[in-house]
C-alpha cells in the first residue's frame, strides 16, 4: 500500500508587539500555534497539524 502525502502550506508572523510568532495552516481552519520565538512555534506546528486530523475525525 503507498502511503500518501500531503502538503499544507503555513503561514508564520511575528507579532511586532509581544514578539511572539504564529503558525497558521490556512487550509485547516482553527489550526494554529504560537511560540515564543521562531524555533518554538517551527517545532510545535508539526504535532499541532497531527492534533487537527485527530480532532477532525479524519486520517492521513
Amino acid at each position: 500500500m503507498m502511503k500518501r502525502k500531503y502538503v499544507f502550506p503555513a503561514i508564520i508572523e511575528r507579532d511586532k508587539i509581544s514578539g511572539k510568532y504564529t503558525v497558521v495552516f490556512p487550509d485547516l481552519p482553527g489550526c494554529a500555534i504560537e511560540g515564543e520565538d521562531f524555533i518554538q512555534a517551527y517545532y510545535w506546528a508539526g504535532p499541532r497539524l497531527g492534533v487537527s486530523f485527530i480532532y477532525d475525525g479524519q486520517r492521513a
